[in-house]
This record gives C-alpha cells, structure tokens and sequence, in this order.
C-alpha cells in the first residue's frame, strides 16, 4: 500500500501542500525534500524560489518531472489513472479487420464504427499478447486538472485518515516543519452514501482522524536524521491516541470536534459528470 503524504509551504496551522503518492516517510520524501530546498537555500539564499516552484504544481512528484508527463510529454497535470485492467474484448482475431467484423456482429453496428473501435483497441490487443499487460506503456492514462490551486493540500482539505507524513518548509522562519498523520480521534461521523439511482445508504460511527507537528528543523542547519524523525512520529502518534482515548477533551481534538457531523458523498455527481 502507497504511504500517502503533502509537502507543502507555510505552518501547521496554514499551510498550502501538493499531494505525495508513495514512500512519504522521512526517510524518503522528507530526505528528498530537505536535498530539494538545500539547492535553493545555496543557490538564492532563500526558499522563496522553492516554494513558486512546488505551488505551481498539482502534485510533488512534477517537481523532479518538471512538470512534464513521462508518457505522454505534456506540461500537464500529474498523470493518474494508469491500469493494467482496460475493457478489451478477448478474441482470437489475428488482423484488425478480423476484430472489426466481430464488433460490428457483436454489437450490431456499422462497418465504420466497428472498424474505428478495432484500430483502436487492436495495439491493446497486441500488447496483452506480447507482455501480458494491454498497455505497458501508460498511453492510456488522465492527468490531473492543469489549475495547481485545485489540488491544493490545505488546513480545510487535509484527510488525515490518509495522508502519513507532511512536510511544510516556513519561508518566514527558515524553517521545516514535519507532521504525522493517521492519528485516530475518539471522535465520529456519519457518511451519507447516495448512490447513482437515488438510494441512500449510511456508514455510522466512524472515527475520525487527525495530525500533529512532530518537530521543527532549522533549513540552515544540519540535516535532520531522518530516522530519528520516522520513530519520533510513530511515537507521537501512540502517544496521542492513548492520550485521546483518556481524555476526549484534549485541546488538539477541538479542531476535529468542529469539523461536519455527516458527510454526503454524492454518487450520482460522479455519475453525471
């Protein structure tokens, strides 16, 4: 399972973040993080210029990238998306004029249609043959929404149930800030499920979740040991949800307590979209 977390630029308390697919321990991203901004701290003697780079972003993994996609080239959003399940009828056609003739009596459609939806599919085909994956490749895959500020990681937006570490670079204190995540509260909610045909369904008392400042470190001094800082916030989390499970009045919980008592997700949005 990918270990989800955000770097982002400002405090605990505001912060604007870009999304981190996997290996978000401090022993990966807050390593690389820390090497990312050093070459700014070096080159500018501020971060100022790290922080327009990774805010006109959608996604931290475009900072190595450039923004640019590996498969396809474009200056985009972050790619998504990418399977190795594509809906690709099995057949035994060897051409694609073979496949198409099969559509068109399967589906009972034009030769026109049929044979457009064959040279389409046919590569996929092809590959599945090959290597056993329809599209190794990734020519198939979405990217994110070019608008950086809509995928921006915020105080509001933050899902703790997911996101495992963050880290926040203070440009005003020269400063980074390392939060962990997944810190479970004695505090629930209710989510309303309303599927694509009307139906509402509910799941009832769920926990919610929540993060914590783990330590803050000095970008002009030695680099942390990252080590140190992974237990150090394994550790804080522990220690925090034993301390909520005694006293649901803890002052880090005032902010969860304020957040919806129900959330509706909203199925046929999806659907209709």
């Amino acid at each position: 399972m990918s270990t989800l977390g955000f770097v982002g630029i400002g405090t605990a308390e505001h912060f604007n973040g870009r999304y981190n697919h996997c290996d978000s321990y401090p022993t990966d991203l807050g390593a690389e993080v820390w090497a990312t901004v050093q070459r700014f701290l070096h080159a500018d003697r501020h971060v100022h210029g790290f922080a327009t780079l990774l805010l006109g972003y959608t996604d931290w993994r475009q900072v190595a990238s450039g923004g640019r996609c590996e498969y396809c080239g474009k200056i985009t959003g972050q790619p998504h998306s990418i399977s190795g399940t594509l809906f690709v009828r099995e057949t035994t056609a060897t051409t694609p004029d073979a496949y198409a003739a099969q559509l068109q009596l399967l589906y009972s459609v034009s030769p026109g249609w049929a044979l457009e939806l064959a040279a389409e599919q046919w590569p996929l085909i092809e590959n599945r043959r090959r290597t056993g994956y329809p599209d190794p490749e990734a020519q198939y895959h979405e990217h994110d929404a070019d608008n950086p500020e809509d995928s921006a990681i915020t105080p509001d937006t933050v899902d703790w149930l997911f996101m495992e570490w963050g880290y926040l670079i203070d440009p005003d204190r020269n400063r980074l800030h390392v939060l962990v995540g997944c810190i479970e509260t004695p505090i629930t909610y209710t989510v309303q499920i309303i599927r694509p045909s009307g139906a509402h369904k509910f799941w009832r008392d769920k926990a919610r979740y929540t993060g914590a400042l783990v330590g803050s470190y000095d970008l002009a001094g030695p680099e942390p040991n990252w080590e140190a800082v992974e237990e150090a916030g394994r550790a804080l989390r522990e220690q925090l949800e034993a301390e909520f499970a005694v006293n649901p009045n803890h002052p880090l919980l005032a902010t969860v307590r304020a957040l919806p008592r129900v959330e509706v997700w909203d199925q046929r949005e999806t659907v209709s979209s």
